[in-house]
């Protein structure tokens, strides 16, 4: 089952919370591309609901690549148009205006190199130790203060700073390849 930690408490969700969560914040943008096809709240209620349930069913086609709403939206226009083909209907409200949502698809080639520079930081991470690993991704990825991680790791703060020093140090020092798939990631902390 796959997780994903929230940056801000650092709590661990799975899959299905995960969903969850973000079907709970997309739920009013939902609701309103809902309503503007078919024009009726009950009716708009129910293509929200129906959208849910096949994008948690079809979630394993979401790469996680693009805005999450609009790979919902995406599958809630399809489910009205297939309805609306099913009932006999032409489709009367054009989409045009919500096209900026579905984000066209990545240059192959970029999606490739992101791939690669994971895959070069995943390893390089591997290298580390485990509680210089954690208190890391803990402080650069998730954004936890020092003093917290500390407080997890039952350690002190002065030696969590010195763990995420020894990591980037560690990790610095791996060579340019490294660097090359690390220059992003790193400028950002």
């Amino acid at each position: 089952m796959e997780t994903e930690s929230l940056p801000t408490s650092g709590a661990v969700l799975t899959e299905e919370e995960l969903f969850n969560d973000r079907v709970r914040r997309a739920r009013p943008f939902l609701l309103r591309v809902a309503e503007h096809l078919v024009k009726d709240a009950d009716g708009a209620e129910d293509l929200v609901q129906e959208a849910v349930l096949r994008a948690w069913e079809q979630r394993d086609r979401y790469a996680g690549e693009g805005s999450y709403e609009g790979w919902v939206v995406t599958v809630m226009a399809n489910l009205w148009k297939d309805q609306r083909r099913r009932a006999g209907l032409g489709q009367s409200v054009a989409l045009d205006e919500y096209e900026h949502l579905l984000e066209p698809q990545p240059d192959p080639e970029e999606v490739r190199w992101q791939r690669h520079r994971k895959s070069v930081l995943d390893a390089a991470l591997g290298k580390l130790a485990l509680k210089e690993r954690e208190a890391l991704l803990a402080h650069c990825l998730d954004g936890r203060s020092l003093s917290a991680i500390a407080r997890e790791l039952k350690v002190s703060r002065k030696a969590v700073g010195e763990l995420v020093r020894q990591a980037r140090l560690k990790l610095r020092s791996m060579g340019d390849v490294l660097e090359l798939a690390l220059d992003e990631e790193m400028e950002r902390v």
